[in-house]
Order: structure tokens, then C-alpha cells, then sequence
């Protein structure tokens, strides 16, 4: 079995190597874009960058987990995934070609990281524990260590545990529109192996769903991404908000142990965006028929929204296990899985849905 994880520069009392004991590999944020980590007074973190994206794209072919191929880019780092060699463990990609799957390793051991814990050694501490935990995601906090620090909280190894969802989920933005070449690609950050690069669907403003929500479970969200500048932007903006509340997630269920506050919207922002999807689909398809048909017309698009279905449920499988990483994720929950609900993924997909990471 391999290590769980590689030691970085840091001090030779934090570099003790550790072995992970039994890896996952199961196939089953606000409008003024400040990174905040909310709890129950708060909404989630931020939106896309102001000013808009540079416009660069990502390349190269690597292959997509559960099956799927696309254009995308080697970022360096701790790389992971299905099809290539792991970090943490010998195991592999499960049979069925259509689950998600990768490394990770939530039970590494944290320990002497956080007795040895100092404000002035946190951005070595955030990355070691990351690649610890959450190897796949090493390498955007190396990628953005100019920016990340915006995000961070170094007041406490547990504040630091805390904040990697947002250090995650603001960087994810950062890489997302940096990549873009707008109007033409837009791109998404899954892992330090796999961005994938899809054709530019702007679609209709998103406000356009806000009559459709049921219920109070999104209710940390919709005021903030369903109205004023925020409710402007469209289908690229959508997806790229689930991309960055889905990699936040899963950076912090990954540490879910160590996060020393009870009540963090941890899973709610990926599961209220998959929820916006759903409406997102539902209106273009009875309201705006041109849009839904430039949705369905992209495969590498449609594609996307499978893997990233299926990378939802992956992590949740991890985050679930904390109460703590949950304010309203039960209720947002009763909307996402309403059998009408999940029809609409299921007419742009074409194979039924479940809530799973192999569909």
C-alpha cells in the first residue's frame, strides 16, 4: 500500500509520513465573491470573478472518470482518478464504467499536524493536509498560493479545516474562469488530472428559475444567486457555481473530523445548485425550447453534468458522515430527488437517475 499522502516543506515535525487505512474508492458560497465561511446566519460562498474571465483554455485529453473522455489539462500535483495510479492505497476504479471514482483518504491521520499547529506555517499545514486527505486537490492551492490566503483562516488548525471549503470553492472559481475563453469554451476544475473544457452555452439569466423554486431548503441561496447582478449570469455561470460548492464540499467532508463549528453549509451549496439545475432544465425546456436544445446538442456538455451528478454523490458519501457540515442539506434534498425533479436530468441524459454516484 502506498502512502496517503507526500510530504511537502514543512517543518520536520510535521513531515512524519502516515498510512492511510482504509481509502474510499466506492463507486455508489454570496454575491460579493468575499469567501466566506457561513453557518446558519450566512449564505454560501462566493460568485464568479468581477470583471470577467482571462481568456485562456485548458488542453491536452486526459480521461474522464466513470468512462467518459474530454478535453482537459495535467495541472501538475498529486494527480488521481480513475485510469491512472491513486495516492492513497492500491485499490482501483470499480467495474461499472459509469460510477465516479477516486482516491481519497478522510482518515489520514491529522494528528501531528494539528499538536504542531502554527498561524505561520498555514499554507504549508493547508496543502499537507489536503494532499493528506483530499489528494486530487492539492495542486489548485499550490496553483493559487498568491490568492488563497483571501480564504484562509489561520486563527486555529480547526478554523484552517474549516476554511479549505472555501479556499477550495473561491479557487475553483479562480481556475474556471481563468480558462475560459468566453463565448467560444468555458472550462471546469474537477481535479489536478481533469479540467474538463466544454462549448460555451450562455443560456437565459438564471433568475428565470426563482419563480420555479418549492420549498425553503435553498433559502440560504436564492436571495443571493437567484436575484440582482447574480441572477443576470446563465448556464456556464450555473455550472461553474455547482463546480465550486461540489470541490468545496468535498475539501471539507475530506477533514470533517477537524472542523470545530457545528452547522456549516458543507453540502448544501452542491446540493442546492444540482436543485437549480433541475429548474434550470425545466424552464428551458417548456419556456425557452432553443436554449434546451443547445444544452442537448453538446455532448462534452452533457457529459459534464453526468460526471459532476455522479462526483455530487461521491463526496456527499464522505461529508454525510458529519452532522455538522449541514444546515438545511434534508430539506434541499426533499426538492433534488422529487421524482419530477429528476425527470428533467433524465430527459437531457437519456438513462435514468438516482441518487448515486454511477449513472
Amino acid at each position: 500500500m502506498r502512502n496517503c499522502w507526500s510530504s511537502l516543506a514543512l517543518p520536520a515535525l510535521l513531515s512524519l509520513a502516515g498510512a492511510c487505512s482504509s481509502p474510499i474508492g466506492r463507486g455508489f458560497d454570496g454575491e460579493d465573491d468575499e469567501g466566506e465561511t457561513h453557518g446558519a446566519s450566512g449564505a454560501g460562498s462566493a460568485g464568479p470573478t468581477e470583471g470577467g474571465p482571462a481568456a485562456t483554455a485548458a488542453s491536452g485529453a486526459p480521461a474522464g472518470a466513470g468512462g467518459g473522455t474530454a478535453s482537459g489539462s495535467s495541472n501538475g500535483g498529486a494527480a488521481s482518478g480513475a485510469g491512472g495510479g491513486g495516492v492513497c492505497g492500491n485499490g482501483g476504479p470499480p467495474m461499472n464504467s459509469a460510477c465516479y471514482w477516486e482516491e481519497i483518504c478522510p482518515d489520514a491521520s491529522l494528528d501531528v499536524l494539528a499538536q504542531a499547529y502554527s498561524p505561520g506555517v498555514w499554507f504549508a499545514v493547508s496543502v499537507e493536509m489536503i494532499q493528506r486527505r483530499y489528494p486530487s486537490a492539492a495542486c489548485l492551492l499550490s496553483m493559487y498560493a498568491d490568492d488563497v490566503g483571501n480564504y484562509a483562516d489561520a486563527s486555529s488548525f480547526g478554523a484552517l479545516a474549516t476554511s479549505l471549503m472555501t479556499m477550495v470553492h473561491e479557487e475553483t472559481h479562480g481556475y474556471d474562469y481563468e480558462h475560459a475563453l468566453w463565448g467560444q469554451t468555458f472550462a471546469y476544475w474537477l481535479r489536478c488530472d481533469l479540467a474538463l473544457e466544454v462549448p460555451f452555452v450562455d443560456g437565459f439569466p438564471r433568475s428565470a428559475i426563482l419563480a420555479e423554486v418549492a420549498g425553503s431548503g435553498t433559502d440560504l441561496y436564492d436571495g443571493t444567486y437567484l436575484t440582482g447582478q447574480q441572477g443576470t449570469y446563465g448556464f456556464v455561470e450555473l455550472l461553474d457555481e455547482w463546480n465550486a460548492y461540489l470541490n468545496g464540499m468535498a475539501a471539507i467532508g475530506s477533514v470533517g473530523d477537524h472542523v470545530d463549528v457545528f452547522g456549516i453549509s458543507g453540502t448544501d451549496g452542491a446540493l442546492a445548485f444540482a436543485y437549480y439545475l433541475e429548474l434550470y432544465l425545466r424552464v428551458a425546456r417548456t419556456q425557452e425550447p432553443a436554449v434546451w436544445d443547445a444544452i442537448a446538442a453538446e455532448p462534452a456538455l452533457v457529459e459534464l453534468i453526468r460526471m459532476q451528478w455522479n462526483r455530487m454523490h461521491f463526496f456527499l458519501e464522505v461529508a454525510n458522515q458529519y452532522d455538522k457540515l449541514s444546515i438545511a442539506a434534508a430539506d434541499i434534498a426533499v426538492e433534488l430527488y422529487a421524482p419530477e425533479n429528476l425527470a428533467e436530468l433524465e430527459m437531457l441524459l437519456g438513462v435514468s437517475v438516482a441518487a448515486g454516484s454511477c449513472n
